[in-house]
């Protein structure tokens, strides 16, 4: 929800301390990233999809051992190149909504 290129999509949601929060954290990642690259550290924020959790609900798309595999598939993977980008799950069956490709910002 902290996405700004999908705020249309979002804007159903009045959840705005939230999404400005996640804004925030993106902006803050992204400084750490390039502070960071220098001395070989990769980082990166991840969205582990919308798992049925006690914030997400049953209504989520996901359950949490889901997200969680996918999730450590990518941290276990990363490398130099994911430094900075806003990294995505993939989830077989749900490639409209978690494709593994890069998130918007």
């Amino acid at each position: 929800m902290g996405s700004i290129s999908k705020a249309p999509y979002m804007q159903h949601l009045p959840a705005w301390a939230y999404k400005m929060s996640k804004a925030a954290v993106n902006m803050l990642t992204v400084d750490y990233s390039l502070q960071l690259n220098d001395e070989g550290f990769t980082v990166f924020p991840l969205s582990p999809g919308w798992l049925k959790t006690d914030l997400g609900s049953q209504h989520a798309h996901l359950e949490v051992d889901v997200g969680v595999k996918a999730t450590l598939e990518i941290i276990l993977d990363a490398g130099p190149e994911s430094n900075g980008r806003f990294r995505d799950i993939k989830v077989p069956g749900w490639e409209q909504m978690y494709p593994g490709k890069d998130s918007a910002w």
